[in-house]
């Protein structure tokens, strides 16, 4: 981190140098890929620089969130960040680079007059059912990939995703997540994500990857041939998520999903729907298996949390307490 600087400086000089010392920390300490900072920072530190005069945490927050539309996800994130800023920069971590009497954020759980209330046309959007493939739609998505294109260019890129699309499916991985898989090989072999999603709200863990359905992990020989390198979409600046959405969008199978609402993580969220639809797994673990909190699952998917579920469910309970009575 940089050395604190005098008291006398304008606030703007003091928030650019402190932004700058908290980007060498986020890099050098909390070791996040610079893609990361770039993918999930920028736009705050865009936010904070237009608004680099401010005089105080609640001036700056304030100013800050009214960038964009209430109650958006955006919004809320760049609060969170800008937040956590805030108290690295006005911390002893921070050298105490802004003045705490002034720069001081309100503590995590009290953000929730800068985030905005949602509108009832944004209610209305995010109340839409999450669009899911079917099992059907992955595997006709899969055959029609060109991996015998003409081009040895095209066929390559087909093969790469391709790979990454059984991956996404088999595992319901967040895109960027393809980038970021460790095989471990003892006791057993199994496959473990180590990447880490940091937010203003906290930071998550790497998780072990179960495969849901487990033969697609056999028929597609994935742990092999991750073991053997097999190459995945390389990582540029633009993201996997962007890049796969425009492959896929050149596909003439993929047009009608998309018409239906399809995106990257519909990929992740057929993994889901597999999950509770087809699996009868309970919400905390599909969320443990999907790596998010419990609460974001439940925003994300409840929708398939069936009243026959909750009953099959609340027999299982049943059923495993009577085994452990019998256990003694």
């Amino acid at each position: 981190a940089p050395a604190a600087p005098t008291a006398h400086k304008p606030a703007n000089e003091l928030l650019v140098k402190a932004w700058d010392g908290y980007r060498l920390h986020k890099l050098e300490v909390d070791n996040i890929a610079e893609n990361t900072w770039r993918n999930d920072y920028k736009s705050t530190g865009d936010a904070l620089m237009a608004v680099a005069d401010a005089t105080t945490a609640d001036d700056l927050l304030d100013r800050l969130s009214r960038r964009w539309k209430a109650g958006i996800p955006q919004r809320k994130r760049c609060v969170q960040n800008a937040a956590s800023f805030l108290r690295w920069a006005t911390s002893k971590q921070g050298k105490f680079i802004l003045p705490p009497e002034r720069w001081s954020p309100p503590p995590k759980g009290e953000l929730k007059d800068y985030f905005g209330k949602k509108s009832a046309e944004q209610v209305k959007k995010e109340s839409k059912a999450t669009f899911a493939f079917s099992d059907q739609q992955i595997i006709d998505l899969l055959d029609a990939m060109p991996i015998n294109a003409a081009h040895a260019k095209d066929a390559e890129s087909a093969k790469r995703w391709k790979f990454a699309f059984q991956l996404m499916a088999t595992y319901g991985l967040r895109p960027v997540e393809i980038h970021y898989l460790e095989l471990v090989a003892k006791p057993k072999r199994i496959l473990r994500c180590t990447w880490i999603k940091r937010t203003g709200g906290g930071t998550g863990k790497p998780r072990r990857l179960f495969p849901w359905h487990p033969e697609w992990e056999e028929e597609w020989n994935l742990l092999q041939r991750l073991a053997d390198g097999e190459p995945l979409p390389p990582m540029t600046n633009r993201g996997v998520a962007q890049r796969g959405m425009e492959y896929l969008k050149r596909m003439k199978v993929f047009q009608p999903m998309h018409a239906e609402g399809c995106t990257m993580k519909s990929f992740r969220h057929a993994y889901s729907y597999r999950c509770h639809q087809t699996y009868g797994l309970s919400g905390p673990d599909a969320a443990a298996y999907m790596g998010h909190s419990v609460d974001v699952h439940n925003n994300s998917y409840s929708q398939w949390f069936s009243e026959k579920h909750l009953e099959d469910s609340a027999a299982q309970a049943l059923r495993y307490r009577e085994m452990v009575k019998a256990r003694g």
